[in-house]
């Protein structure tokens, strides 16, 4: 129960992690067809470790990772890939 309001909680880590992989492939989807509509864009995305890492452009809301640590421990590898996609795209 949430002592504020006396109504239950009804988010927990299994809703967490599907609705961070929902908006993780979404995302995805949206940088593929970024892609396609502009072949000179650098848009593209990656998965390590259960999340997505995708770049969008510098300034782009898009350009993040979504759903990392929530499947689980990310390893000191997961984190240099994910470190070396981005710097690799400024």
């Amino acid at each position: 129960m949430n002592s504020r309001s006396n109504l239950p909680i009804l988010v927990d880590l299994a809703l967490s992690a599907r609705l961070e992989r929902v908006e993780g492939l979404a995302n995805s989807r949206f940088v593929e067809a970024r892609k396609r509509v502009n072949s000179e864009s650098r848009a593209e995305w990656m998965a390590v470790a259960g999340a997505f890492a995708m770049f969008d452009g510098v300034d782009s809301p898009c350009t993040q990772t979504f759903g990392l640590g929530v499947g689980g421990p990310v390893s000191l590898s997961d984190l240099e890939k994910i470190e070396a996609f981005f710097q690799s795209r400024s």
